[in-house]
């Protein structure tokens, strides 16, 4: 997977043929195949190899690869909906993967962003935020997903929960001047929303 990832998909195909001769089971060589199809852009063909590993396989930790790379394809073929549907399906059954709703929630986030910045539907880019913040809120504090969610209810207007966002950012990285810019931007946006008159930048 790794080898296909970095489109060395020689080395990908010959270790995939040791695979296949030392014996490993059909669901695992289908989702490796899927992984291959992926990493060309074939995402009809990668969709359907990776969907024959689900059906075939009971290995938890192989049906949770299976579905996040399910709902890369989809994402990447522009089908946000079915990335959307196939990640929720993996947080329904989250109690079998242990400690990966953060990743599951992360990838809804990003789906629900992708989908609204290509439909400009500004109740996804609200839906993305909350998930970003889903992953904060189960300890997750790296500073992109603030980030993210602030750029996601920024998109959507929602200039409380933005300044929110901001601030329980300050409060995990109270040196980071990042707050401060975004906070400015944020400022502006707000001015720029008032009458000429009534604006003032200070």
């Amino acid at each position: 997977v790794c080898l296909g990832r970095m489109g060395r998909l020689d080395e990908a195909a010959a270790v995939f043929v040791m695979l296949t001769d030392k014996g490993a089971t059909a669901d695992v060589t289908d989702y490796v195949l899927g992984e291959s199809y992926y990493a060309k852009g074939d995402y009809v063909n990668a969709e359907t190899s990776f969907q024959n590993s689900l059906s075939k396989t009971e290995d938890t930790s192989l049906i949770r690869r299976i579905y996040m790379s399910l709902a890369e394809v989809y994402r990447e073929s522009n089908d946000y909906n079915k990335s959307i549907k196939i990640i929720e399906e993996a947080v329904s059954k989250s109690l079998q993967f242990a400690n990966s709703n953060a990743v599951l929630y992360e990838m809804l986030g990003a789906s629900y962003y992708a989908k609204a910045a290509n439909e400009g539907d500004k109740n996804d880019y609200a839906k993305a935020a909350t998930y970003f913040e889903n992953v904060i809120d189960l300890g997750i504090t790296n500073s992109y997903l603030y980030v993210n969610a602030y750029t996601a209810y920024i998109e959507a207007e929602d200039y409380i929960k933005a300044k929110q966002i901001l601030a329980d950012m300050e409060t995990v990285y109270p040196r980071d001047y990042t707050t401060n810019a975004l906070r400015a931007t944020l400022l502006i946006l707000e001015e720029n929303n008032k009458e000429e008159s009534e604006r003032n930048y200070k």
